[in-house]
């Protein structure tokens, strides 16, 4: 049986490298517009701020996809962004997930990593 996880994981830099652009985003990027990006490279769907995950096409299963995407796109340097699967699924909306990834960059700030 073949491996996966190779593969997985190249699709998934290319998906942040299509989103991210060049790579040198602004310090100050902002997070509705990332995740909406991210959720339309995904599946597509044009993400509104009210939207929920089962609206965007991921519901459970795309989950850990997302968080993944989430966690290299907003880790730059030395800050090292955590964004928890649970979290994300807690969260009612697109905007409410905005808080969530806000929360884990301000606390990847604050640990001056």
């Amino acid at each position: 049986m073949m491996n996966l996880e190779p593969v997985a994981s190249s699709v998934l830099d290319w998906i942040v490298a299509r989103i991210s652009g060049s790579g040198e985003e602004e310090e100050d990027e902002d997070t509705s517009q990332v995740l909406k990006d991210i959720i339309e490279g995904m599946t597509g769907i044009e993400p509104e701020s009210d939207y929920t995950l089962e609206e965007c096409g991921l519901a459970s299963i795309g989950v850990p996809a997302l968080v993944t995407l989430l966690n290299k796109n907003f880790s730059k340097g030395k800050r090292e962004v955590t964004v928890v699967a649970a979290d994300l699924v807690a969260a009612e909306t697109i905007a409410d997930m905005v808080e969530v990834i806000d929360k884990a960059k301000d606390l990847a700030d604050a640990q001056g990593v």
